[in-house]
């Protein structure tokens, strides 16, 4: 079984969340695939969570983040049989802090999976087109009374 550990930031400013635009293959499929989530991303072997919020966030968006408390931790399974290009299961394990901007400039980031990145408000419904990872960080913002998307 393949592991794959991955941190993500749960950011918002002045009303607005921040997200990523994530470009790859469906796991099950190999199809082209793209979806809003959060920025952040996998772990580097012997990183910490709040390192790869810190490296993923300023490789995505330019911004410079000072990362707060773990708010939640999701994980997506799939076996060797729905899993494209893979001989072996995935496991993936997502775990969200909350963080917020200190510094840095807007941009987003060229010639990776993150192809746009936006600041979309929270008090309205989350684009149609994302991955599970924000629902489930939504929840977990909404169970800690942070800001967070309506039902």
């Amino acid at each position: 079984m393949r592991t794959r550990p991955g941190a993500y930031g749960w950011i918002v400013r002045d009303g607005q969340i921040l997200l990523t635009y994530w470009s790859g293959k469906d796991l099950s499929t190999g199809e082209d695939l793209g979806a809003w989530t959060l920025p952040g991303g996998g772990m580097e072997f012997g990183e910490q969570c709040p390192d790869t919020i810190l490296r993923e966030v300023r490789e995505e968006t330019g911004y410079e983040v000072e990362v707060g408390p773990l708010i939640g931790v999701s994980n997506l399974y799939l076996p060797e049989a729905e899993v494209w290009s893979y001989d072996e299961d995935l496991h993936s394990i997502q775990v969200v802090h909350v963080a917020r901007i200190v510094g840095g400039e807007f941009v987003v980031e060229v010639g990776g999976s993150t192809t746009d990145a936006r600041w979309f408000p929270i008090a309205e419904r989350p684009p149609v087109r994302r991955v599970g990872l924000v629902d489930n960080a939504n929840r977990f913002a909404r169970a800690a009374g942070l800001p967070s998307f309506p039902d």
